[in-house]
This record gives C-alpha cells, structure tokens and sequence, in this order.
C-alpha cells in the first residue's frame, strides 16, 4: 500500500478544503454531502454526539450560526492506498481563547470521497 500518492492527496485536500469554505459560509449542503449517507457515519462535535448521517443533518439545521467561522491554522492529509484517507487541523476562531481540533476518516466511494468518521474538539490556547 503506498501511503500519500500525491494525485490522491491532491484530490482529497481538494475535498477537505471545499468542506472548510463550507463550514465558513454556512453552506448545509456541501456539508451534508461531504458525509458519507449511512446509518454507520459518526460524528462528534463540542457537544454533540451524532451517529448517523440523519443526526448529522438535523443538527446543522438546529444549530446556532453564530461565530461559526474559523482559520485554518495548519492541517494534514495522509492517504493510504488510493480509497482511504485520513484528515487533521486545527483551528482557531476570532475572540475565543481555544484552540481547535479536527480530525476526520475519508474513504473514496463510487460516488467520490465521504467523511465517515468525525471529531471536532477545543482546547485552551497554550
């Protein structure tokens, strides 16, 4: 198995930071689509615990928008084979004294590539 081929790592970066924009713009329906539509996907957020792609879907819609913008401080993608890859940030938001965390499993279905596996985390700044 050969991990980053860098066409695969091109196109799932190119994934990841269509999913970032979103999250800045708001915009539910890339997000939505940027999971995989299962029962088994899984997200985990600040306060949520979301086991199913409906969950996932439900939140974004209930949720307060406010101050969901945020700079991407630094990531990395890490590809293994040309079907699964793995995603990781951190991030950080304006007036808020954490620091963000991300991570993310991605696998490249017939449809193209889909979160299944999500955790989103703050930590005090250091």
């Amino acid at each position: 198995m050969e991990i980053n081929r860098p066409d695969v790592v091109a196109e799932v970066t190119k994934k990841f930071l269509e999913y970032e924009q979103a999250i800045n713009d708001n915009d539910i329906e890339i997000l939505d689509a940027a999971f995989l539509e299962s029962t088994y996907t899984v997200r985990f957020g600040m306060t949520e615990e979301l086991w199913s792609h409906e969950e996932i879907k439900a939140f974004r819609r209930s949720r307060n928008t406010a101050g969901l913008q945020r700079n991407l401080e630094r990531y990395e993608i890490t590809t293994y084979g040309d079907n699964i890859a793995v995603a990781n940030a951190i991030f950080s938001r304006e007036n808020v004294n954490k620091i963000g965390r991300q991570s993310q499993t991605w696998i490249k279905f017939g449809d193209g590539w889909r979160v299944v596996s999500a955790h989103v985390s703050l930590v005090d700044k250091r």
